[in-house]
């Protein structure tokens, strides 16, 4: 069993549950063990997502998504223990979604595929950490890309 991702806020676009399972399960397989545990996402507006990112990264200004995690490795993690929360910004994703050639869920998709592997301890500072967590993201966009009918961009970072 992988982790679960639980939408904690309502949703404002349309979010297929068994895609968003998906991609917790084909990165769960990038992982070095099994995580456990639930992911907490919730939509907020950009006053909420500014707060969020000057109070915890130093940057006084919106974005698109952040992640949390509270565990280095919550591989221990009862499944139903909150394990990391990832906050998305729905005027963000609607703006940015058409620079794309996405949908407001497309968008909402590849920012899940991100966060996530952040969550898993993946990150960009350096041009060797991009590429390891571009080819984690990679794969399983083309596991979506093979198993459903959307086409996810390859972001901008």
């Amino acid at each position: 069993m992988s982790f679960a991702i639980e939408f904690v806020t309502d949703v404002p676009f349309e979010i297929d549950r068994n895609r968003t399972s998906a991609i917790a399960e084909a990165l769960q397989s990038s992982a070095p063990e099994t995580q456990r545990g639930t992911v907490n996402v919730a939509f907020v507006d950009d006053e909420t997502m500014r707060a969020y990112n000057r109070d915890y990264r130093g940057i006084d200004k919106t974005t698109d998504v952040l992640s949390f995690h509270y565990f280095d490795d919550f591989s221990e993690c009862s499944p139903d223990e909150v394990a990391g929360e990832i906050l998305l910004s729905e005027s963000r994703i609607r703006e940015q979604a058409p620079e794309y050639g996405n949908t407001a869920e497309e968008e909402t998709y590849k920012l899940l595929v991100h966060s996530l592997a952040h969550l898993l301890g993946y990150d960009h500072e350096t041009d060797e950490e991009y590429e390891k967590m571009r080819t984690v993201e990679e794969g399983v966009e083309k596991f979506l890309k093979d198993s459903y009918p959307t086409h996810i961009p390859s972001p901008k970072l």
